[in-house]
This record gives C-alpha cells, structure tokens and sequence, in this order.
C-alpha cells in the first residue's frame, strides 16, 4: 500500500489576506442558525475595537478584537466586522483576524488570553457600546480543541467569545442569539477552514 507524504508547512497568512478570511453575512447567519445579517459596516475594519469596559482589565473578555488585549501585541495586520440580525439587533457576529509574524506569535497571543479572561470569570462585566452600556455576566472559561471560550449572558440572550488560532492568525469571535449552542466557535471553526 503506497504512504502519503507529509503534508507541506502551512504558509503565513499575508495581512493583506486577512478580510477575505471574514464570513459573508450569509455564511455567518447559517453558522450560528439565525436570520439575515447584514453588515454594520461597508467594508471590514483594519483597526483593534476601541470600546471600554467596567472593570476596564475584561475588555477583551467580552469584546471581540478589543485594544486592551491587543494594544501591546506585535500584530501585522487586522479585518473585523460586526454583523447584525435587522429583527433582533441583539443577535449579533463581531468577527477579528488578526495576523501575527508567526504561529508561535499567535499561540503565545491565545495563551495570555487564557490567563486575562480566567481573571474576570464569574463577575459583571459593562460594555460601554453605543447610546446603552451592554451588561455581560461572565461565566467559566473553558478549552475546547485548541479554543478558548467563554460564555456571557446578557438577560435572555446568551454570547460566546472564541479565541483560537490557525497559522499565524488569531481568530477573535463573539457571537450573541437566543439559540443554545457554541456560535462563536462555530464561526471560527468556518473560518478557520480557510485558511490554506
């Protein structure tokens, strides 16, 4: 019986690369079982989320892409996007990429993760997002094949964040629905499958 060869390396994602691995509305609307996203804006992001919390240290907890965790990073490049549910605005994608020089870059990245949100699971959680804070309680934070995960809830809505890498990207996602289910890690899982 003939052997297969070793798979070849996998190749560094070029920052330029990094918005096409983005889920379309509609790819993201069928990951996480809901209805029409649209886009909360044109084009992706190429800019860490700004937004503060209360305590300020679990920004990155609850927000995807936030600046906190990666003001002091040694990224190479960034795409991310919101999507939203027009009938219900709570149902929400928020999708980062974020490149790193290297795959032990972004590992290390996901490892700080790790340590910065087991430090605000179990509390209360503001985000200061548009006209009207969002309050996010935050649950346990677990691992699941390589993913970091937390689940928020947010009164009858429930969010999982995802942070995971593949290559040298780390994939940074927070999916909110009314839906039981892992919605964030089933959209990184999607693109995730992108990368080559």
């Amino acid at each position: 019986m003939p052997t297969q060869g070793t798979a070849p390396p996998q190749q560094p994602v070029a920052p330029g690369a990094l918005a096409g691995l983005l889920l379309s509305p509609a790819d993201a609307a069928a990951a996480i079982q809901a209805g029409q996203l649209t886009a909360a804006t044109a084009t992706p992001v190429t800019t860490t989320s700004p937004l503060t919390t209360t305590p300020p240290q679990c920004a990155e907890t609850v927000d995807a892409g936030n600046a906190v965790g990666y003001g002091s990073a040694a990224t190479t490049g960034v795409a991310g996007q919101t999507l939203i549910d027009d009938s219900d605005p709570r149902t929400t994608v928020t999708q980062f990429v974020i490149g790193f020089a290297t795959m032990d870059d972004a590992a290390l990245f996901q490892d700080g993760q790790n340590n910065a949100w087991r430090d605000c699971a179990s509390t209360t959680v503001t985000l200061n997002e548009g006209a009207t804070p969002r309050q996010f309680a935050v649950g346990e934070v677990t691992s699941h094949e390589g993913r970091l995960t937390v689940v928020l809830t947010e009164g009858d809505h429930t969010c999982q964040r995802s942070v995971s890498t593949d290559s040298n990207v780390v994939i940074d996602v927070r999916a909110c629905t009314t839906k039981a289910g892992t919605p964030a890690e089933d959209v990184a899982t999607k693109i995730a499958d992108r990368i080559t």
